[in-house]
């Protein structure tokens, strides 16, 4: 195995996070958060291809993946961003590189913004402060699909919802987002409130359109936003204006990905962030 799977405490939850090269040598270290509904290994793929350059920690964030949920139903932005920094603090390190996908990229937002002097560089993966309504909808629409199906049920759902993926690696995704019940049935791991519109529980922020472009235009640190060519989320006219609207930011877009861009096109995505990262390094 390249990585090894680790917990630790913070917020009085107990998360989950992996970990990528272990030789503790003089590389810069890489925290990742993921999307709705996924976990950390959404970026094995990259990890794999980047970890000789980076120490790469793919955090679980609270309720999915194998972290805890929040029992008491707080996904607010400000939860998962103080999670984020229970962590640096966790893995003592004085500055790092943030990437996020989606509802990542909106928590990384949010933490680039609030601790500036911790982050040497920030990859935001398909995510602005506008999202196309039919993109998100989709997602919605799939993560609120049937709660217990055969392994082979929950594969063939997935390759429908993302073309673009062969079988093994939708397998693959699988086996960490899914987990076995007692019945042999098999559910997804993230908490079940998510798929539940009557809990009202509220996720990330309840931010405007506009207080979101002005939290993006906070954002002081280097910034590489991806975005995937076939995206239905992120708009290629919102992605230029959110670059040309924050104070060090460029785009970058990666051909035949969708919105879920590291797993899509695993090359076009680390080509990405090692330009970015590279270029970072030289003008230090």
């Amino acid at each position: 195995m390249d990585y090894e799977e680790k917990k630790f405490k913070t917020n009085d939850l107990v998360l989950t996070y992996q970990e990528w090269d272990m030789s503790q040598d003089d590389k810069p270290t890489i925290i990742t958060l993921h999307g709705f509904g996924v976990s950390g290994h959404m970026y094995d793929e990259f990890s794999r291809r980047y970890q000789d350059t980076a120490r790469i920690i793919n955090l679980d964030q609270r309720g999915h993946g194998d972290s805890e949920i929040s029992e008491v139903g707080n996904y607010q932005r400000s939860a998962f961003v103080s999670d984020v920094e229970g962590l640096r603090i966790h893995l003592g390190l004085q500055n790092f590189i943030l990437i996020g996908h989606s509802m990542g990229g909106l928590n990384a937002i949010e933490y680039a913004a609030s601790f500036p002097q911790h982050v040497t560089g920030l990859i935001v993966v398909d995510a602005g402060p506008e999202a196309a309504k039919e993109g998100v909808d989709n997602i919605v629409r799939f993560t609120q699909g049937p709660d217990e199906l055969d392994f082979d049920e929950f594969v063939q759902m997935a390759m429908r919802f993302n073309p673009r993926r062969t079988e093994e690696n939708i397998r693959e995704r699988m086996n960490h987002r899914l987990r076995q019940l007692d019945n042999g049935k098999w559910t997804w791991k993230f908490d079940k409130r998510f798929r539940d519109p009557n809990a009202n529980l509220k996720i990330g922020s309840e931010a405007t359109q506009e207080q979101l472009r002005e939290k993006f235009k906070q954002v002081v640190v280097p910034t590489l936003l991806i975005r995937g060519a076939e995206s239905d989320v992120l708009s290629e006219a919102v992605a230029h204006r959110t670059v040309d609207e924050m104070q060090n930011a460029q785009l970058e877009v990666v051909a035949g990905a969708g919105h879920s861009v590291p797993g899509d096109s695993p090359d076009g995505f680390t080509d990405a962030v090692r330009g970015f990262l590279e270029n970072l390094t030289h003008e230090k």
